[in-house]
């Protein structure tokens, strides 16, 4: 009887221990975050800062009922450092943190944290355990020489940290598709224009404005772009400006750069989306009508007159509603199904005279178009346009636009322009054109789609046409009182579906031929001839002009690159050139002589219809 009752007792023992254990498994809380990655009870925490705080650590976390301790298990306060090594405390759960970058765990970026690394790296003094961890900013399983170089990079200011580091691992296509679309979302819904360093005029443009208005308070904006062309063309708008764009607002046209130093941007509700600046300033579905001269062939007419366009269109976009099934292309980020033309061109000097009967010979397969007085570029009037369409296009398509002649904004010849945060699109030649010698262009946080197709020139026959998102044409390099701080800088924009390239800078001259400082970065670039595109090119052989004629500090970081040689860029004659990354093969003068840093890293490459990269260069 006195065995049964020790028994008993030991039964009540190990039943209330599986009891406690399971209510302490209950009480058990997982924390999650949208941003920061979280595994084996491990925090990998990104600082934007060099003093990363405890605010911001739990303004990244599913929850805030949680209390952070130091090294010395002290309770930190909202205003504190967390370092590496600290502990998050959550119930009775325990998490380790790692903040990236911070070496030394005492929540400060600091040269001793590079210090640290880098003797690592050189087996110095080696690291482990969370400090290690910290350490791995490529997500290598060991330290690399790019991890020192992108703690250096923050350290310096020149790069913040990305949640996307993008290592040399192999991503699955559902992988770079799932982070494309991310990346894209946080692009289109950046914040509006921080105007905080202008220190010049601040104009506003709205579609409820008046072109009358001074433009010079929200309540009195300006409403068109052929408003702000004027006030910048007669000084009204001077040098040192800010011009900023309603969101949600769509303005038809384009702006030309009249002044030096000018930003565009955006303002207002930005849930609305980003401002739209479209060079198509007719939507051929629901304005103008198409009449049919022959089976099959459409001209295009608007208020009775076929002599509709200015100059020559570059291309055509044809956009479907959900339900509607005469398009059948798509881009998992555009919520409409959509087609594009093919043009047709002939010989410079094909006779054009009686075109009429001979249309429907150059005309042969469905949505191929002809316009009219393309062959002597835009420099002429465009005449009729004619569409094969196998009905009427205006009730085939919900939407029909004109990718026409000249850049959405030019900037030719003027420098220190800055835009951010537009939506550019249907621009027949380039979304922006720079030319000659600049010191700096920045654009950031900017959406670019539809672009080129417009005749630039004939050689030996054969048409070369534009559709490039950006493109400075000329040197970067200091001019006047302007010097180069930012240089050319194109960086988080989404850029796709341009006849030739995304972001570009090329030269080809007897003269100089210098690019001081570019850098592409955290851009999404998909569905371009070339996603990126650059050459520099002196024919110079000899002298003070071809020992100045060179590339340096030159970076291309952090981006995604997909489908090269795909969508719009399949209507051009020559589909073999196609690449992510694209230079050309000169071997005389200074051809792309690389005299400062140049890098590409941490880039994200998918999917090309011909060459990966293609990259020559000359000299140092």
């Amino acid at each position: 009887m006195k065995n049964n009752k020790y028994i008993l007792l030991i039964i009540i023992f190990i039943v209330a221990i599986i009891l406690i254990a399971r209510f302490s498994y209950s009480l058990t809380t997982n924390i999650e975050s949208d941003e920061y990655e979280i595994k084996n009870n491990i925090i990998y925490a990104v600082p934007t800062t060099y003093d990363y705080k405890v605010a911001e650590l739990l303004s990244k976390l599913n929850s805030t009922d949680v209390e952070i301790y130091n090294s010395n298990n002290q309770l930190l306060n909202m205003n504190d450092n967390v370092g590496t090594g600290y502990k998050l405390k959550v119930s009775n759960s325990i998490y380790d943190i790692v903040v990236l970058g911070d070496i030394t765990g005492d929540g400060l970026i600091q040269i001793g944290d590079i210090a640290a690394l880098y003797n690592h790296y050189k087996s110095n003094r080696t690291i482990d355990g969370l400090r290690l961890e910290s350490g791995k900013l490529t997500k290598n399983n060991s330290v690399t020489l790019g991890d020192v170089a992108k703690l250096y990079n923050y350290y310096k200011g020149r790069k913040a940290f990305s949640y996307y580091s993008y290592s040399n691992d192999i991503l699955s296509e559902d992988e770079i598709e799932s982070l494309t679309l991310k990346r894209v979302n946080e692009i289109r819904n950046t914040q509006n224009t921080d105007i905080s360093k202008r220190t010049g005029k601040i104009y506003y443009v709205s579609n409820d404005g008046n072109d009358n208005n001074d433009g010079l308070s929200e309540e009195k904006p300006l409403k068109t772009t052929g408003a702000v062309n004027q006030k910048m063309n007669n000084g009204s708008i001077p040098s040192g400006s800010t011009i900023l764009f309603r969101d949600g607002d769509e303005f038809k046209g384009f702006i030309t750069m009249f002044q030096d130093d000018i930003m565009l941007g955006s303002y207002g509700d930005i849930s609305k989306g980003k401002p739209i600046l479209n060079k198509s300033l007719y939507n051929g579905a629901k304005e103008g009508e198409w009449v049919e001269v022959k089976h099959n062939i459409w001209k295009y007419t608007l208020n009775g007159s076929d002599q509709v366009f200015d100059k020559n269109v570059g291309t055509m976009w044809f956009f479907c509603n959900e339900g509607n099934n005469n398009c059948s292309k798509s881009m998992s980020t555009l919520d409409k199904k959509f087609e594009y033309a093919q043009m047709i061109t002939t010989n410079l000097d094909y006779d054009e005279t009686n075109i009429i009967d001979n249309i429907d010979t150059i005309l042969t397969n469905d949505l191929e178009f002809y316009h009219v007085g393309h062959a002597y570029n835009a420099k002429t009037t465009g005449k009729e346009l004619y569409l094969y369409s196998t009905s009427n296009p205006a009730t085939r398509f919900n939407d029909i636009e004109f990718n026409m002649a000249g850049h959405s904004i030019n900037a030719n010849s003027h420098t220190n322009i800055y835009v951010d945060n537009i939506k550019i699109i249907h621009s027949g030649a380039h979304g922006i054109g720079g030319g000659g010698t600049m010191a700096n262009l920045v654009v950031t946080n900017c959406e670019f789609g539809f672009v080129g197709g417009l005749v630039q020139n004939y050689n030996n026959n054969k048409p070369t046409r534009f559709g490039n998102a950006i493109e400075i044409y000329g040197s970067v390099m200091d001019k006047g009182n302007y010097s180069v701080d930012d240089g050319f800088i194109v960086d988080n924009n989404y850029i796709y579906q341009c006849y030739d390239a995304g972001p570009t800078f090329q030269l080809s001259t007897d003269g100089l031929s210098h690019m001081e400082k570019a850098r592409f970065s955290n851009n999404v670039l998909e569905y371009n001839n070339y996603n990126i595109e650059y050459w520099n090119y002196s024919r110079a052989t000899s002298g003070e002009i071809y020992d100045n004629s060179y590339i340096q500090n030159f970076v291309i970081e952090n981006n995604i690159m997909r489908y090269a040689g795909y969508g719009i860029s399949q209507t051009r004659p020559d589909k073999s050139q196609s690449a992510h990354i694209k230079t050309w093969n000169h071997n005389d003068g200074a051809y792309n002589v690389i005299k400062g840093n140049i890098s590409i890293r941490n880039n994200i490459f998918y999917k090309q219809s011909e060459q990966a990269y293609f990259w020559k260069t000359n000299g140092e």
